[in-house]
């Protein structure tokens, strides 16, 4: 794949996930339930991105350590 078609394939879907994300929150604004469950939504892959980051720095720190 060239260069550019991956480029606007990336910004096409991260255009929509924000679009998408947009449109729930303002659905989701006036009901307080709903909205604590959509930051909670919203908000686990970045716990999840930020956990396989430690996991995997730790990785490496440790397999350098033992050479």
């Amino acid at each position: 794949m060239e260069q550019r078609i991956a480029a606007l394939c990336i910004f096409g879907g991260t255009y929509g996930i924000v679009s998408v994300a947009l449109v729930s929150f303002l659905y989701a604004r006036d009901n307080a339930t709903l909205l604590y469950y959509w930051c909670w939504l919203l908000l686990c892959p970045v716990m999840l991105w930020l956990w396989v980051v430690r996991a995997w720095s730790a990785f490496e720190m440790f397999r350098n350590i033992k050479r």
